[in-house]
């Protein structure tokens, strides 16, 4: 079994991290994406224009081909399904609570003091934690 660096458990805790808001980037990424910008139109008289404002076609188009939104969208859905099963361990829960969804920011040393584990333990809960979303990205090492 090949162990993960300390690189990759830097990446997926940052992962885990961003996770936090990216219900706010998706939607801040939609909107640059349906509504670009365009110079204000010279024809103040009104009128009727023949062109359609917003195919949905074209919007579904480039949303798929846009990588940025993907890469959005493919770690909320990764993060949702590791999340899923954080919950069913109430020690992973916890700890990915106190990490990620406190108001406070804890540490890794302090969630071992508030959970009274040793520093240890919590780091390697921490590595079970992680490598579930590894595993679940397809990340081996």
């Amino acid at each position: 079994m090949e162990k993960l660096r300390k690189a990759t458990l830097k990446y997926l805790e940052q992962q885990l991290e961003d996770y936090q808001t990216i219900d706010d980037e998706i939607a801040r990424r939609l909107l640059v994406l349906d509504s670009p910008w365009v110079e204000s139109d010279t024809n103040v008289g009104g009128g009727r224009g023949s062109k359609i404002s917003r195919e949905p076609e074209s919007l579904m188009f480039k949303h798929m081909a846009d990588v940025e939104l993907q890469t959005k969208l493919n770690l909320k859905k990764t993060c949702d399904q590791a999340v899923k099963i954080y919950e069913h361990d109430d020690q992973q829960f916890e700890i990915y609570k106190l990490r990620f969804l406190a108001s406070n920011y804890y540490g890794w040393r302090e969630i071992a003091d508030i959970m009274h584990f040793s520093v240890a333990m919590i780091y390697k809960k921490r590595y079970r934690m992680l490598k579930v979303l590894a595993d679940l990205q397809g990340i081996k090492e």
